[in-house]
């Protein structure tokens, strides 16, 4: 669409009843004929008619449109007015602009900024979450972290974190919520599942022990301990988490590389 400016357009128009008007004055005080004189004021009549559906069309109703746009939160389409597609063009570019700014701090503050997992503040709101009922809660520590960053260094000791978060998303399902909840301490929270999971949990859990032992990547081994609580679990004190941190507790205690199910 070709942009008009309303600018130009409204000066031509009034330009052109000023002068029709001088003509007009001109006529008269020259006592031309009365049927020119209302030739000359027909021109006025539909100068000034063109110059006010200028403005309705090309400023008022457009304005009146962007007004109701704007209030929904949507882009603007493009106008009919130069200088109106102007200003929309700038609001569509401010309005994709703070879109982006508004995702990126809602993805910061919700995942960690090291691993890219949910943070412990999503890790509550999800716990807590009304619709996750049923669901099993699975803690992971790394066995002797402080050992790694001890031996070799903290860059080192990132990349493992990252390491680890790669795999824990590789092998969870992907409406599962694989979480680090600071330091070395991780949780994984499968919804819609329960203790006939049980072997295939076991199965998993072996899996992501074997991957981290593997050097391939040049990052040294590590093991793992896990503490799973399922939420049909026996002698639950219905807090599924200290239940979970309980458990985690115990495969601890046998030395870590294993798990323990509560």
């Amino acid at each position: 669409m070709k942009n008009l400016s309303f600018q130009h357009t409204f000066y031509f128009l009034l330009s052109g009843i000023v002068l029709s008007c001088l003509l007009l004055f001109a006529l008269v005080a020259y006592g031309a004929a009365l049927s020119l004189q209302l030739v000359m004021i027909a021109v006025i009549l539909v100068l000034m008619v063109l110059m006010i559906s200028c403005v309705r069309s090309l400023l008022l109703q457009p304005l009146h449109k962007i007004t109701e746009t704007v209030t929904k939160g949507e882009t603007l389409p493009e106008q009919r007015s130069k200088e109106l597609n102007d200003l929309a063009e700038a609001y569509n570019h401010l309005h994709m602009k703070n879109a982006v700014d508004r995702q990126q701090l809602s993805y910061e503050a919700s995942h960690d900024p090291l691993t890219g997992l949910y943070n412990r503040r999503m890790f509550e709101s999800i716990r807590n979450n009304a619709d996750m009922t049923g669901y099993t809660l699975i803690m992971v520590d790394i066995d002797n972290f402080k050992g790694i960053n001890d031996s070799h260094g903290h860059e080192t000791g990132d990349k493992v974190l990252q390491k680890l978060a790669h795999i824990l998303q590789e092998s969870f399902r992907s409406n599962d919520y694989p979480c680090r909840l600071g330091g070395d301490e991780f949780a994984v929270v499968m919804i819609r599942s329960d203790s006939r999971l049980k072997n295939l949990l076991i199965s998993k859990v072996n899996t992501i022990n074997s991957k981290v032992h593997d050097t391939s990547d040049g990052l040294p081994d590590f093991s793992l301990s896990f503490g799973i609580a399922f939420p049909d679990r026996n002698d639950a004190t219905g807090n599924i988490y200290s239940d979970a941190d309980v458990a985690l507790y115990k495969a601890k205690e046998q030395g870590g590389n294993s798990y323990y199910i509560y």
